[in-house]
């Protein structure tokens, strides 16, 4: 009969060949993981590869080319959207897409080719955190297999929809997980307000953010001809000169701020008062 110290060596290579089995095994439940790894370095920008390459834009200037380059220049300078200035993005986007130009060096080329970088692997992130949200049944390889195809034939630069299907993930999944008495309305209203928040500080692209403000204060048949294709004839139609011009501004909102000053070109319009 075999003693006891025979019997546990024999035990000890079964051990060993299990464990390389768990950890290969734990490995695979995060397939959708590694496809963000693959895809992030993928998308390196040509700046921090190559930071010395000569960067050629054939159309400088051209679709949304000026915010952009402004954006980065700001953020250069110290300042910052909501804070110092009024964009349709946060300070959050503004940081994500002046960050990666300013790592290498600020200069139109480090800018026209690493200002969508964070923003992109955001996505990709968001979207793997989406699949994992609405496919959690599907083993990992489907969903690596699934944001490899969604990266190459629907991958957005603007964060706001991948960041905003993310949402509809979470909400979805939380407003189901108090039904079935899994989580605590408390705690899932208080993480989907905070959710909300990081999203406006994001972008606010809600209209409410404008550094021009046009106001007609005539009545609707004065306004049909401004818009007609004789761009003279709705003004040379008898109005009332301007007597006076008054702007109320108050934030609405927890971030808005009270502009210091207010520079109005130009005033063509009769007295009116705005009120609740």
């Amino acid at each position: 009969m075999a003693n006891a110290g025979t019997l546990a060596n024999q035990q000890k290579p079964a051990v060993f060949h299990a464990q390389p089995k768990r950890a290969l095994a734990r490995l695979a439940e995060y397939w959708d993981l590694l496809a963000v790894l693959l895809l992030t370095v993928a998308s390196l920008p040509l700046a921090w590869l190559a930071p010395r390459a000569l960067i050629i834009i054939r159309r400088p200037g051209t679709f949304d080319d000026h915010w952009v380059l402004d954006t980065a220049f700001k953020a250069s300078r110290g300042i910052w959207y909501l804070r110092d200035a009024l964009f349709v993005y946060g300070p959050l986007s503004h940081w994500l897409l002046a960050a990666p130009s300013r790592l290498v060096g600020l200069s139109m080329g480090s800018i026209y080719t690493s200002y969508g970088t964070l923003v992109l692997w955001c996505s990709f992130m968001f979207a793997c955190l989406t699949l994992r949200l609405l496919l959690p049944e599907q083993p990992a390889w489907k969903r690596f297999l699934l944001l490899l195809l969604l990266a190459v034939f629907w991958a957005p630069w603007d964060g706001r929809t991948a960041f905003g299907i993310f949402l509809f993930a979470v909400f979805l999944r939380g407003w189901y997980s108090v039904r079935e008495l899994r989580l605590k309305p408390v705690l899932f209203g208080g993480t989907s307000a905070l959710l909300c928040a990081v999203a406006f500080l994001y972008s606010a692209d809600t209209g409410d953010v404008s550094s021009e403000v046009w106001f007609y204060p005539w009545n609707d048949a004065d306004l049909g001809p401004h818009f007609d294709a004789d761009a003279g004839r709705g003004r040379r139609l008898p109005r009332p000169a301007v007597a006076r011009l008054r702007l109320l501004l108050s934030p609405l909102d927890w971030v808005s701020q009270t502009p210091d000053t207010i520079a109005v070109e130009s005033a063509d319009a009769v007295k009116f008062n705005m009120g609740h």
